[in-house]
């Protein structure tokens, strides 16, 4: 049996599209909608485990407290997928201990571009290998990734890689 393959050379017509390239089918893996609809509650919660801590850290006076203990809820937000509860509790608890390490390589590096630039390149890349467990792990890794470099480009401040890998992951519960 032959495949039939697609026009080729100077003049050639076919109907070539975007998603038909092979990274078409990734990009269209990432954008794809697994639930219609507006989940009120989940976007409800979603707002209360990251906005929290956010308000309390302003109200105390510990704004850098609040801005990481505030990314630690994003991250239970968004690192949580839809699903049976031992789903939810296992890729969740991943999530946040693999955001929390995220955070320390993050804040560990910040102070060099060229060791952001080299953990970014591996930390993002092993977080990428998740996307083999189907959507579950590519949004965790994701989740990974983004937490990494959102933590790498805000200063530390005050606070030390064991402060901050604290309260992110006191944001996270």
């Amino acid at each position: 049996m032959t495949q039939a393959l697609p026009p080729a050379g100077p003049g050639a017509t076919g109907t070539a599209r975007a998603e038909d390239a092979p990274a078409g089918g990734v990009w269209r893996e990432a954008f794809q909608v697994e639930r219609r609809g507006i989940d009120v509650r989940a976007g409800l919660a979603g707002a209360v485990a990251s906005c929290t801590p956010l308000a309390l850290g302003v109200a105390i006076g510990e704004e850098e407290i609040g801005v990481i203990a505030c990314f630690g809820g994003l991250n239970a937000a968004l690192g949580v997928p839809r699903g049976v509860l031992r789903e939810r509790v296992g890729w969740g608890a991943g999530a946040a201990l693999a955001c929390c390490l995220s955070v320390a390589v993050a804040t560990a590096v910040q102070d060099s571009v060229a060791a952001s630039i080299a953990a970014a390149f591996g930390v993002i890349g092993l977080a990428a290998f998740l996307r083999t467990f189907g959507p579950n792990g590519g949004l965790t890794g994701f989740v990974i990734g983004a937490i990494f470099v959102i933590t790498n480009g805000i200063s530390a401040g005050s606070l030390d890689v064991g402060e901050r890998v604290l309260w992110f992951g006191l944001g996270s519960l």
